[in-house]
């Protein structure tokens, strides 16, 4: 594998400070592009700036051969709505702009299951089959700002392959979980963990009418999701890719179509019903896209976030 130089948005983040040393092992350059500067440097390169900053940006881009795109604001605020069109909306625009104006051969875009609206609805979905798939539709009228911005961040990339020759890929991440390697969630995700996902993990009829019964179906591991990012970035052959990127079960006790039958009784199933008898937990947010072409394996399974 020859080395490639890539910056990295969001690099000092959750996700960006379990990647960057793996990009590292891999061989690769790193230049880590943030807001935060990260608590300690370990043979990258970092530069301090804005999605906002287009000059910025572009001077960070310059002898860079790929970007891995993480940097967001990962929530719906209407109080600061403003905020996140900039940073997620204008910032994607910059970073792809950027990468057109210095001749960057790739991007791996961080996009969200949030592009059909999981999360923050305010009204139920329209959920049209399980397991869901990169072909099912993205919803026509969005309820959030943040599965908004992932939805024109996924149309950008197109548009700048299609229009500029620049390969990208889109990683539609499952809701992302920390867990520690000695087991147990990560410290830096332990009270989000605790007040948001473990309650409802062990209790999956207490939202039933809630927005947060779609983290009771689908999720992913970080350490699953800086495989898939490696995998991104030196996968050739693709110029335009969306790919869903999750664990092989959901995230409770409960059967998947035991949860089927509680959340959305009425959208049909798609796979093989006898696939569901075999795999009693087997996912709803189908990663097969990826296993087949990306050569995604999972290996982690949140039961070690809740020991």
């Amino acid at each position: 594998m020859i080395p490639i130089r890539v910056l990295v948005t969001g690099g000092s983040g959750r996700i960006g400070k379990r990647l960057v040393p793996e990009l590292m092992k891999s061989g690769h350059k790193v230049v880590v592009f943030d807001s935060v500067e990260p608590q300690q440097l370990g043979g990258y390169r970092f530069i301090k700036g804005d999605l906002r900053d287009l000059e910025a940006l572009e001077k960070a881009t310059k002898g860079i051969d790929a970007i891995i795109h993480l940097a967001a604001i990962p929530l719906d605020l209407p109080q600061e709505y403003k905020k996140l069109w900039d940073v997620n909306v204008t910032g994607t625009f910059h970073v792809l702009e950027a990468a057109k104006r210095n001749s960057v051969k790739k991007i791996v875009f961080a996009s969200s299951v949030c592009v059909w609206g999981f999360g923050f609805w305010k009204e139920p979905l329209d959920i049209k089959f399980f397991p869901i798939n990169e072909e099912h539709p993205c919803f026509k009228y969005a309820q959030d700002m943040y599965g908004l911005s992932k939805t024109i961040g996924e149309q950008l990339c197109y548009m700048y392959t299609k229009r500029f020759d620049i390969t990208t890929i889109c990683l539609r991440l499952a809701s992302v979980m920390f867990i520690a390697p000695e087991g147990g969630p990560a410290r830096d995700w332990l009270e989000e963990f605790e007040q948001y996902m473990r309650p409802y993990f062990q209790k999956p009829e207490s939202c039933i009418d809630k927005p947060e019964k779609d983290w009771v179906w689908e999720y992913s591991v970080g350490q699953d999701v800086v495989q898939a990012f490696l995998l991104a970035l030196e996968k050739k052959g693709v110029k335009h890719g969306v790919y869903n990127i999750g664990a092989t079960d959901t995230p409770t006790e409960l059967d998947s179509l035991e949860l089927i039958r509680m959340f959305y009784p009425k959208v049909p199933l798609i796979s093989n019903k006898t696939d569901f008898l075999a795999d009693e937990k087997r996912a709803l947010f189908d990663i097969s896209k990826a296993q087949k072409e990306l050569g995604y394996k999972p290996k982690f399974s949140w039961r070690r976030a809740v020991t």
